[in-house]
């Protein structure tokens, strides 16, 4: 039932199935410093709508956002 997660800043990557299933995740702000993102890190949050991918990224893993069927606003890096 997690519905928030804060990430702290000093934060680089988020790793394979972190938040796997968390269907209660609804929205997701992702720090700076974090330059990967696991496979499977949001697979099947199903209630994400939101997330904010920060400027330093530079790898997104396999199926890192599958069955995140309520995701319409995506805010990629500059």
């Amino acid at each position: 039932k997690l519905q928030k997660v804060t990430m702290p800043s000093t934060l680089t990557k988020i790793g394979s199935s972190a938040f796997e299933s968390c269907v209660g995740l609804t929205k997701v702000e992702i720090p700076e410093n974090v330059t990967s993102i696991g496979s499977c890190a949001f697979e099947y949050c199903s209630g994400l709508k939101e997330i904010s991918l920060p400027d330093g990224l530079l790898t997104i893993g396999s199926y890192a956002f599958e069955g995140c069927t309520a995701l319409t606003v995506v805010v990629l890096p500059d």
